[in-house]
């Protein structure tokens, strides 16, 4: 999973704000948000919990920027504690977060626009992440880079056929699928998510470090 937040500042930064957490799951396109009152870890954890519950498979690994929010000693013991493996991004690199930076566009901004959301507010915006996203992942189609060549200083990529999340959470043993009224069905096997696709893109780039890990070192894994 790609996790990043998005500030609901609106054109100032002064003052308290709301934040949404996008976490989306790079085999599948499947995304998730939460808002919370501000960064600190007591409240974003409670925007975390909701979409660990939310989620219709298991996090197996979660990739974060270089944040407080996330580079913390709370933080980290609660992944350790559900057994998630934890990688960060390199410092100034969005593309390394190239899947959940699109998200924060064509989702967040998308559909609760530029506004100022104070804490009062955070009602507002998860709402509307409950109504809109179940529909999204079940009925918007996305597509991933499986591949990219560099020459002449063009850099051409090749997507994966279009599909929709819960179709891709299925072809991955996720999930069984949707029933007519609209309820995603969970599989009892073993879930598959986070990058475990047998895919010739999964391990296209080099994996982040973990926190606490030196860059050459988790190369070398």
């Amino acid at each position: 999973m790609e996790a990043d937040t998005v500030a609901h500042c609106g054109p100032s930064l002064r003052g308290e704000f709301c934040r949404t957490l996008t976490v989306v799951d790079f085999a599948t396109g499947w995304t998730e948000n939460a808002s919370a009152r501000n960064n600190a870890y007591r409240n974003l954890s409670l925007a975390e919990a909701m979409i660990e519950e939310r989620l219709p498979f298991a996090i197996r690994s979660y990739d974060n920027d270089n944040g407080s929010e996330y580079v913390n000693a709370e933080f980290i013991a609660h992944l350790q504690a559900i057994d998630v493996e934890q990688t960060r991004s390199r410092p100034y690199r969005k593309n390394d977060q190239a899947t959940v930076e699109s998200r924060n566009n064509h989702v967040v901004r998308r559909h609760a626009f530029y506004y100022r959301y104070e804490p009062p507010e955070l009602d507002l915006p998860n709402e509307l992440w409950e109504l809109g996203l179940g529909a999204a992942d079940v009925f918007l189609e996305t597509e991933r880079k499986v591949s990219r060549m560099f020459s002449l200083g063009l850099c051409p990529k090749s997507c994966a056929k279009a599909v929709w999340p819960v179709a891709g959470s299925v072809s991955v043993g996720c999930l069984h699928g949707v029933t007519e009224s609209g309820h995603v069905q969970v599989a009892a096997a073993r879930p598959i998510v986070g990058g475990d696709v047998s895919d010739p893109g999964a391990d296209e780039h080099e994996r982040a470090p973990a926190v606490g890990e030196r860059a050459d070192d988790a190369g070398a894994a």
